[in-house]
């Protein structure tokens, strides 16, 4: 018999996924945390005033940064990092209910999971130590000022935001080979997973980066080669061991 949590209300099993079925089972209350993170670190820095510009790489140059004016650029920016708080939250609502789950086995994935975790330490920081600063060289050398191309408020939300993605691709392939293992997901062997674990890197890509093309592509690029990297890594390296799992 299904689990409560994989069970829709009419009595159908109507998610596929663990993970699914135990988000779907608790919808409500997690869009709730979601809401209330976003909306109070959004008001932090709103009321605050916090200058946002101190979470920069200390080596952002060579291009000067302007402070930021508009205080509706300061508000996005705001919110922008109250969205990402929010998901943070909503991730941490949601894993111990993942933990006491009986199709889920944690167990199975300490390796690729730490292996995530320390991936996502190491782009992130690389990202802000290391191509951020070559990134804003080449600009220079280009004698491009990105600043007076783009504005202050769009230099300081990619100098924030895009280590994150860098982090992120880094860590998502063992984190999807983790989840895999543990039970969470399906491996991805249709087009209609790997287009719903897309989905994340787009909207990501598309709210949190500077509005132009080559910026986009900037953020998408390393998470879509993260997910490329995952389902092969699936699909070549990990095969049989998943197979093993799903057969216990």
């Amino acid at each position: 018999m299904p689990s409560e949590a994989t069970r829709a209300p009419s009595g159908t099993v109507s998610w596929r996924t663990t993970l699914g079925a135990v988000v779907h089972a608790r919808a409500q209350r997690l869009v709730a945390v979601f809401a209330l993170t976003t909306i109070a670190v959004t008001a932090v820095f709103v009321v605050t005033g916090f200058d946002l510009q101190t979470l920069l790489p200390s080596a952002f140059g060579p291009v000067e940064v302007s402070p930021l004016s508009e205080q509706v650029e300061y508000n996005r920016l705001a919110v922008e990092i109250g969205l990402l708080a929010g998901l943070v939250a909503s991730a941490l609502f949601v894993a111990p209910h993942l933990v006491r789950h009986e199709k889920v086995d944690f167990s199975r994935a300490r390796t690729p999971l730490g292996i995530a975790a320390a991936g996502f330490a190491a782009g992130t920081a690389a990202g802000r130590a290391l191509v951020l600063p070559a990134m804003f060289e080449l600009f220079a050398d280009s004698l491009v000022d990105i600043d007076a191309a783009v504005g202050p408020y769009w230099v300081t939300e990619l100098g924030l935001f895009f280590p994150v993605a860098l982090g992120v691709a880094v860590a998502f392939p063992a984190l999807l080979v983790g989840a895999v293992r543990a039970g969470l997901l399906p491996r991805l062997t249709t087009a209609r997973h790997r287009a719903f674990a897309a989905v994340p890197f787009v909207l990501f890509s598309a709210t949190h980066a500077p509005p132009t093309p080559n910026t986009f592509v900037l953020y998408a690029a390393p998470l879509f080669a993260g997910l490329g990297v995952g389902v092969a890594w699936l699909e070549f390296a990990d095969s049989k061991t998943v197979g093993r799992y799903v057969e216990e």
